[in-house]
């Protein structure tokens, strides 16, 4: 029992401090990962913001990916259906 807490009281705030990092550091791990494997679809990635009811997020990411891609007519699309809700 004594090592289950012990297990707990070092694994619970070592794993909030990894979420914490990689929340902070999201952007730019996806850049150096999308430099290294190729851009990752704006639509998909608001798809998982969205997924977890994080629509202000979602916004943003599309917002950001319609200036480097004017061209996409979906992320416009879809961005224009978020801010009608």
């Amino acid at each position: 029992m004594n090592a289950l807490v012990l297990v707990l009281e070092w694994l619970f705030p070592l794993l909030c401090i990894v979420v914490l990092l990689a929340i902070v550091f999201r952007k730019k791990l996806s850049r150096k990962l999308a430099e290294q494997f190729g851009e990752p679809d704006p639509l998909a990635e608001a798809g998982v913001y969205l997924a977890y009811g994080r629509t202000e997020q979602a916004i943003s990411l599309l917002e950001e990916a319609l200036q480097e891609h004017p061209e996409r007519v979906d992320i416009a699309d879809k961005l224009r259906s978020l801010k009608d809700k």
